[in-house]
């Protein structure tokens, strides 16, 4: 990888402390208030991934993690 692309990748992960991919707008309710609410549950563990994959030291640890997530999700 070169230096420019990991630059990149380090100032995308130092960006702050809002780790949220996806957020929750009222514009996607389906008004049928059980999909609705699986619905922010599952944004809910989109972001959880999104934010721990970026904490995560190595490739190792991230598919470890993505086996653990998809795990949770059936």
């Amino acid at each position: 990888m070169s230096k420019d692309a990991k630059a990149k990748i380090v100032k995308f992960k130092n960006r702050g402390a809002d780790m949220t991919f996806f957020n929750w707008d009222e514009k996607l309710a389906t008004n049928i208030e059980e999909f609705d609410t699986h619905h922010k549950h599952l944004i809910s563990l989109f972001n959880d991934v999104y934010e721990k994959v970026f904490k995560c030291e190595d490739l190792d640890e991230e598919r470890e993690l993505t086996k653990q997530m998809l795990h949770n999700l059936t």
